[in-house]
């Protein structure tokens, strides 16, 4: 088992490497913004709880907190919504697991969530988180992406609604719609799934990243899983 958590540490960090995940960074913009928030330190965590639950179930955080000047109510906010997410979803993979385990204590569990920086602006600061789950015999792993979009003033969440005119859903929909179309894709999608999009869209699954928006769309929405996970942009115009 120890062997086991040891490459797989090991591992991890390697691809953490690789992939800029660790450590201090700065994100999006490589220089303090007015808000006084200076960037974002990330870091890996690995959770094993075996001693404590009885299952093997191997959990891989790779956090984010976002740095600042001085006093930042905003970026305080910010820290504590992630903080949030982050223990709710180690409560419930956790609870999720055991409960698996009650039917087979032979199955072996992998988690993943990898807190991303997007962009870091005077107005909007946006994050991803990348998960991944797996256990043993399942056909495949569950991948999906998470967007969080926040006010750089006073650090809340901000939603779709806010950026958008009333009726954006529709025109969310005809977008993504008018993409799938262009890529000659039709087919890949499940039978119709343009009645799948809004309801997707509801769930404000998105991200920001230079005046465009991207919706998120993870395996099983609205295309089986072998298509992965989709993003579709729509650019829009600040006060449109």
């Amino acid at each position: 088992m120890y062997k086991k958590l040891l490459l797989g540490m090991l591992m991890l960090l390697a691809a953490c490497g690789l992939l800029g995940a660790c450590g201090n960074q700065q994100s999006g913009n490589d220089t303090p913004v007015g808000n006084a928030i200076t960037g974002a330190k990330t870091d890996l965590e690995v959770h094993d709880l075996a001693p404590e639950r009885e299952i093997n179930s191997i959990i891989t955080l790779g956090t984010l907190e976002l740095t600042y000047e001085g006093e930042n109510q905003a970026a305080a906010a910010i820290n504590a919504d992630l903080q949030a997410h982050l223990d709710a979803y180690l409560a419930e993979t956790a609870d999720q697991d055991e409960m698996l385990a009650i039917e087979d204590n032979m199955l072996t569990f992998t988690h993943e969530l990898i807190y991303e920086p997007v962009s870091i602006g005077e107005q909007y600061i946006s994050i991803i988180a990348r998960g991944y789950d797996y256990q043993d015999r399942a056909a495949h792993p569950n991948t999906y992406l998470e967007g969080f979009v926040y006010d750089a003033a006073s650090g809340e969440r901000v939603t779709l609604a806010e950026l958008l005119p009333e009726g954006y859903q529709a025109t969310l929909r005809d977008s993504v719609i008018s993409q799938i179309k262009a890529a000659g894709e039709e087919d890949n999608y499940y039978p119709g799934y343009e009645d799948l999009i809004e309801a997707v869209i509801a769930q404000e699954n998105w991200y920001l990243k230079d005046d465009t928006i991207y919706l998120i769309f993870n395996p099983d929405q609205i295309a089986p899983y072998a298509l992965g996970i989709l993003e579709f942009p729509y650019q829009y115009q600040v006060g449109e």
